[in-house]
Order: C-alpha cells, then sequence, then structure tokens
C-alpha cells in the first residue's frame, strides 16, 4: 500500500472528536449507501478528545493504515472504475453527486433548527439515491 497523503487531513468535529482523514470526517454528508459499511464503522476513523491521553492520542494519530483503508482506493492511488465521468463525458451516478450535496444543506438546515425545509431536502436526497439505484440495476 502507497501511503495515503490524507491520512493526515484532521478534521475537528463538533462533537469533540478528530477525524484521521477527509473522506472519514465528512462521511456524514454522503448520501446513504454511498460508503460501505466496513468504512464508516471503523473505530479508528476518530479520536475522542473528551478521553484524551497523550498516549492513546500518539497511537491513534501514528495508525496507518486505518482498517477503513481497505475500502478507500485513496492509497492505491487508483481511480474507481468509473468515477465522476464516463469516456463519453457524462456524468457517472449523477444523482449520487445531487444527493450528496443536498444532503449537506439538510444538515445545515437541521443545524440551523429548520427541521420542515430540512426533512423536505432528506426526501428529495432518498428519491434521488433510489432511482439511482434502480439505474444500476438495468
Amino acid at each position: 500500500m502507497v501511503h495515503c497523503g490524507n491520512i493526515n487531513c484532521i478534521g475537528l468535529l463538533t462533537d469533540a472528536r478528530i477525524g484521521h482523514c477527509s473522506v472519514g470526517y465528512n462521511q456524514r454528508f454522503a448520501p446513504k449507501g454511498m460508503i460501505p459499511d466496513a468504512f464508516a464503522n471503523d473505530p479508528e476513523m476518530f479520536y475522542d478528545l473528551r478521553n484524551f491521553t497523550m498516549e492513546s492520542f500518539v497511537a491513534w494519530k501514528e495508525k496507518y493504515p486505518l482498517n477503513a483503508c481497505r475500502y478507500c482506493n485513496l492509497a492505491q492511488q487508483t481511480r474507481s472504475k468509473p468515477w465522476k465521468t464516463l469516456n463519453d463525458g457524462s456524468v457517472f451516478r449523477e444523482n449520487y453527486e445531487k444527493a450528496f450535496e443536498i444532503n449537506q444543506r439538510r444538515r445545515k438546515l437541521e443545524a440551523a433548527g429548520r427541521v420542515r425545509q430540512a426533512k423536505k431536502f432528506q426526501e428529495l436526497s432518498e428519491m434521488l439515491t433510489r432511482k439511482e439505484s434502480a439505474d444500476c440495476l438495468v
């Protein structure tokens, strides 16, 4: 495995946890089903600052590769097949991309206490994700 430059992109979350890589700590914005459960549930991805000790933090910080790295292609420096665009230039999994953006907006609305609007964004995101899944079966 080649070293992943993303592993040191540490991010502080509002719940006092630190995430190991930008893919890991931003996974909450991804549409449901886009990230494998084995990646999303890797306990090594986050460090809880509420339980800080220097030894445990250094051990967590120096850990590489994570179990989640087996489900990510960034360290192997390979492209997902296909990713973003197809050979003809059309957007691959366009509905997942749209659902990702909508999901980000939904979470911001929820954080602002605008629950009714957030619910509409959630429904739209789920609709796009279902359509993408149905398109993949064709």
